[in-house]
């Protein structure tokens, strides 16, 4: 197995009857279909990224459907497999790292992590409004005129250092 850098793509979660048989070490995984380049994503994401994006939830629909006929829209890991392909939201362009297992490469997702931080930044830029406006007040200017600091309720002021230390995935 070799480890690549980063790249912005498309996944798709291994699924039998879309990618053939490809052995048990697979199964699970997500596989790397499509590289977006980065030019056409900033330049073009609209019309770029939303076109190859309803290819991809087409072609799993027309699987689904067969010719007409409702197939069997179950996975071997996942239990609601018709719902995930039915929702459109589950192709998108992702960051992800790649691996290669055999002759199929495989995904490891990096975007999941980055709204992590960004969720938990937003928290704490919410706790530092609520400082900053708590310290405003005239009643915190006089304790830390007459003190030296500020109240405990706005005496610790959140920073990026140790901001996932509480973070529970």
């Amino acid at each position: 197995m070799t480890l690549s850098n980063f790249r912005l793509g498309i996944s798709e979660l291994y699924w039998e009857p879309r990618h053939g048989e490809h052995g048990e070490m697979i199964d699970g995984h997500f596989i790397f279909m499509q590289e977006v380049p980065l030019n056409k994503f900033f330049k073009h994401h609209k019309r770029f990224v939303e076109r190859i994006v309803d290819c991809y939830h087409r072609n799993y629909l027309y699987i689904a459907s067969a010719e007409g006929e409702v197939q069997d829209l179950t996975h071997p890991t996942i239990s609601n497999f018709g719902n995930i392909i039915d929702d459109r939201k589950w192709f998108d362009v992702q960051i992800v790292s790649t691996e290669i297992i055999g002759e199929t490469t495989i995904t490891i997702f990096k975007t999941f992590w980055l709204k992590i931080v960004q969720r938990k930044w937003k928290q704490i830029m919410k706790q530092k409004r609520r400082i900053r406006r708590e310290r405003m007040k005239l009643k915190s200017l006089l304790n830390r005129e007459l003190h030296g600091t500020w109240p405990r309720k706005c005496l610790h002021e959140p920073n990026i250092r140790g901001m996932l230390m509480s973070t529970t995935i």
